[in-house]
């Protein structure tokens, strides 16, 4: 009789496991996440700009020369024209200003330099990025042969392309520092960028900084 009620109860309990424990073909699937949704950096993605690169740690204080025409001076001139370097971007760069050898040799002196496009005649200097691409000295230094930092009211980023950085005195003619030799074109305009010439002799120290990436 035991073994009846032993076996009996064996039953019940397999039969009452089944009802809660229904075969795995039962259950309804759940749709599998693509991996390369899985594994998206979704904090990465959020601090890219439009141009691919994050430039929230990039300013004044943590930007570097990335690119100049020189860094060796060995002489000077001084005139009032509008001077342009061209340099180009691959891929894309923060940049947090522009920056000029040049003096004022006294009297309180000021210099602009801004970013423009090729789109010249013969791929001269074209129209300005506009004013977050530009940065002012009022007052430059006296004497030697030091850098001026035209730094831009915020870092701002340059995708793949030609571009010149384009430097000009604020008022009147300023004295800038001359290499023996460069790296890239120079252009010179002696009307206010309506028209620019191009010359192995046009020698001035001019690059742009950033941060490298």
């Amino acid at each position: 009789m035991r073994k009846y009620i032993i076996i009996g109860l064996f039953l019940a309990v397999n039969i009452a496991f089944a009802a809660y424990n229904p075969p795995p073909s039962t259950f309804p699937k759940i749709a599998q996440v693509p991996e390369a949704v899985a594994n998206m950096n979704f904090g990465v993605i959020a601090a890219k700009n439009a141009g691919g690169v994050s430039c929230a740690s990039c300013n004044s204080g943590t930007d570097e020369t990335i690119a100049s025409s020189s860094e060796t001076p060995t002489s000077d001139n001084g005139d009032a024209y509008w001077w342009g370097w061209e340099f180009t971007i691959s891929g894309s760069q923060c940049i947090t200003g522009i920056k000029y050898s040049v003096r004022d040799g006294g009297g309180g002196k000021g210099a602009t330099c801004e970013v423009y496009d090729d789109t010249g005649a013969a791929g001269a200097p074209g129209t300005t990025l506009g004013a977050n691409y530009t940065g002012t000295v009022a007052d430059l230094h006296n004497y030697g042969y030091e850098w001026e930092e035209m730094l831009f009211p915020s870092t701002q980023t340059l995708t793949t392309g030609t571009y010149f950085a384009v430097c000009k005195p604020v008022t009147t003619s300023v004295i800038y520092s001359r290499p023996d030799s460069i790296s890239g074109d120079i252009y010179r305009s002696t009307d206010s960028g309506a028209n620019w010439q191009t010359d192995e002799g046009y020698l001035l120290m001019i690059g742009y900084l950033g941060c490298a990436q």
